[in-house]
C-alpha cells in the first residue's frame, strides 16, 4: 500500500506501507523506488507502522539511496528522535534543510560503521594513518611487514583500551549517582519512614537503574553492533535490551527487584540469571553481552 504527502500540488514525501512485523527489506521496496524516480518527491519512507526507514537521493540525484538516512521505532523514540521528526511537521518542512540533515546523519552512520570495523580489525590504511601521525617507524626507515604487524597489534589494543576507558568512566558515573541516591533515600526513610515502591498495579515504568543499565549494555556491545540498533523494551516484570526493536533478538534482560537484581540471558525456558551487587558488575559480563549481540548478526 502506498501513500504520498502533497505540498504545493506535488508529492513531497511518499510512503510504502508493509505489515507491522515486516523486516522492511529495501530489496522488497522496488515500487517505492520506482515512484521516487518518477515523482518530485525527495523523501521516501518505508514502514510497517512501528519501524520507519527514511530515504532520499543523497548518493545519486533522483535515485533512491539503498541505505536510510534515518531509522527509528516508535516504541523507543527519545528526545533527540522527536526533535528530528519535528522537521517533517507541516509548519517546519523545508526540503533543503532536511536533505542537509539527512546527509549529515548518513555520513555519521557510515563513520560509526567504519570505526566499529576498525575496532574489531584495523585495516592497513587505518594503521598506516595512525603510524604516520605518531611518528612510526622512525624517520628514514621503512614500514616493513613485521613492523606493520606489530603496530597493528598496538592500534587494536589502544582502540579497545580507549573504549574500555570510556565504559569505565560511565560506570564510575553510575556508582556516584547510586551512592547519592542511596544517601538521599536513607535520609528520607529516617525522616518520614517512607521509601516503599509507589508503582501501582499495572504500571510499566522504566526506572533510572534500568535506563542506566541499558546505557551501559549499549556502550559495551557498541564494538560489535551500531549503538542505534540497540533498544530497550520494558514490561511489568522485566526489562529487555533488544536488537532492531525485535523482542526475538533479545541481548539480555534486567530483572531488578527491590532487594535482588539479576542480569539474564537466553530464552525464558532456559534463562540464565546472574545476580548483580551493583550496576557496575554488568561490566563483568561484557564478553557475554557482546557474544549475545553478535549472535543475531550471523547468517
Amino acid at each position: 500500500m502506498d501513500y504520498a504527502i502533497i505540498r504545493d500540488g506535488k508529492p513531497a514525501i511518499i510512503f510504502e506501507c508493509k505489515k507491522a512485523n515486516d523486516q522492511l527489506d529495501i530489496n522488497r521496496a522496488s515500487q517505492l523506488s520506482r515512484y521516487f524516480a518518477t515523482t518530485d518527491a525527495r523523501i521516501a519512507i518505508l514502514t510497517g507502522g512501528i519501524r520507519y526507514k527514511f530515504y532520499s537521493d543523497l548518493t545519486e540525484t533522483n535515485r533512491m539511496d539503498r541505505e536510510p538516512f534515518l531509522e527509528f521505532d516508535i516504541r523507543e523514540l527519545d528526545a533527540p528522535g522527536i526533535k528530528t521528526l519535528e522537521g517533517f511537521a507541516k509548519g517546519n518542512f523545508n526540503l533543503d534543510d532536511i536533505q542537509i540533515a539527512a546527509s549529515k546523519m548518513l555520513h555519521i552512520a557510515g563513520i560509526k560503521e567504519y570505526l566499529g570495523k576498525m575496532y574489531q580489525q584495523p585495516d592497513e590504511a587505518f594503521v598506516r594513518l595512525i603510524a604516520a601521525d605518531v611518528g612510526y617507524p622512525p624517520e628514514g626507515e621503512r614500514m616493513t611487514a613485521p613492523r606493520l604487524e606489530y603496530f597493528t597489534g598496538l592500534v587494536r589494543e589502544s582502540f579497545q583500551g580507549f573504549v574500555d576507558d570510556r565504559i569505565n568512566s560511565l560506570l564510575e558515573g553510575v556508582k556516584a549517582r547510586q551512592n547519592l541516591e542511596v544517601s538521599i533515600a536513607s535520609e528520607a526513610d529516617e525522616t518520614d519512614g517512607s521509601g516503599e515502591d509507589d508503582r501501582q498495579e499495572g504500571d510499566i515504568i522504566t526506572t533510572v537503574e534500568e535506563q542506566e543499565a541499558y546505557e551501559m549494555v549499549k556502550a559495551i556491545v557498541s564494538s560489535v553492533v551500531a549503538p542505534d540498533r540497540v533498544g530497550i523494551q520494558d514490561t511489568k516484570y522485566y526489562c529487555s535490551v533488544v536488537l532492531d526493536g525485535n523482542s526475538r533478538q533479545t541481548i539480555c534482560r534486567f530483572r531488578f527487584g527491590t532487594r535482588v537484581k539479576n542480569l539474564c540471558f537466553g530464552p525464558f525456558a532456559q534463562e540464565e540469571k546472574y545476580p548483580l551487587e551493583s550496576l557496575a558488575n554488568i561490566a563483568d559480563y561484557a564478553d557475554r553481552l557482546r557474544e549475545s549481540a553478535a549472535s543475531y548478526l550471523q547468517g
